[in-house]
């Protein structure tokens, strides 16, 4: 990889969390000339099989990102099913950086993790990034309880000061997925164009990219903002 990692971007411990959950890993990625490469490698037999059928598309049509993005980080669920595997999630994380030709380049090291494994990638969510302890005291509080979907809006204009909202969201993941449902998960929407359009969801909103939408939009989000876990 040419293009270099900020501390943030450092997802060895994402992947020590989701490898022995996962059937199978898929690393998209910019090479020295702008172009995307893959990378899939199967973890058992029936991954194996499979790996030719999962669908990268929702990896490019999330749109353009805007220079702003280029130095951020966002944990990404995406629930779908693949010929010849269980249901089950493409779940990981999105790193975004600065090519000299491209722009920002958003790369992305997903496990495909079945369904039958929800209770350990809840886990595993709640734990990324490693919470304080009053997020892990409410978390043992709220896990079972009824999960909430929408936005949670933060007031981040840098990728550091995005990690209370990050922690949140993937907290409210935590909850839906140990009860077995498969919301799409993003710790940071980086672009309009990334907006969910429908079904459930937890994501992460920055003001530079609320301030990027339509009065419309904005409205939108508001009315499916989730209220603090932590008050």
């Amino acid at each position: 990889m040419a293009l270099s990692r900020t501390r943030l971007q450092d997802f060895s411990a994402l992947a020590e969390q989701l490898r022995p959950l996962a059937e199978a890993r898929l690393f998209v990625d910019y090479d020295d000339f702008g172009n995307y490469t893959e990378r899939r490698e199967a973890f058992t037999d029936g991954a194996a099989a499979a790996l030719a059928g999962i669908d990268t598309s929702p990896l490019y049509s999330w749109g353009m990102l805007p220079p702003a993005a280029i130095g951020w980080r966002s944990f990404v669920g995406l629930p779908g099913r693949v010929a010849g595997l269980p249901g089950g999630y493409l779940a990981g994380a999105e790193a975004v950086y600065g090519h000299p030709h491209r722009g920002p380049c958003p790369a992305f090291d997903l496990y495909w993790i079945a369904a039958r494994a929800h209770l350990a990638l809840a886990r595993a969510l709640d734990g990324l990034p490693e919470p304080s302890p009053a997020l892990d005291a409410m978390s043992r509080g709220v896990r079972w309880r009824r999960p909430a979907y929408g936005y949670v809006i933060g007031d981040a204009a840098t990728a550091e000061d995005h990690l209370g909202v990050e922690t949140e969201v993937l907290l409210r993941a935590s909850v839906a997925v140990a009860r077995g449902e498969m919301p799409l998960i993003r710790t940071a929407l980086l672009s309009p164009a990334q907006i969910p359009k429908k079904g459930k969801f937890v994501a992460g909103v920055s003001q530079w990219v609320f301030a990027q939408l339509t009065d419309e939009a904005r409205a939108s989000i508001l009315r499916q903002q989730l209220p603090s876990a932590r008050g």
